[in-house]
């Protein structure tokens, strides 16, 4: 069985170049009594996961219509593109 390691590096790596925001230490600690997810964030999760759903299969149907291209290849391609984005 193949190590999930390099995914998680490469998932972690992008917290290591997040900029820090200004004054974070400074600020009040976050209302415990608020959800973590707000009406804004779900609504704004919603939008791109139709985006990237839209995304994935425009490139799987066009995979599928190359020429030479089987089903295994269009969807490795797919697997590709979301781990990228």
């Amino acid at each position: 069985m193949k190590s999930p390691c390099g995914t998680a590096v490469l998932l972690g790596l992008m917290l290591v170049f997040e900029p820090k925001a200004p004054n974070l230490m400074q600020r009040p600690p976050r209302d415990p009594a608020k959800p973590l997810l707000t009406r804004t964030l779900i609504v704004r999760t919603v939008i791109v996961s139709i985006f990237m759903t839209i995304g994935a299969f425009a490139l799987f149907l066009g995979e599928l219509q190359a020429e030479g291209e089987t089903l295994a290849g269009a969807g490795a391609m797919i697997v590709a593109q979301l781990l990228f984005t």
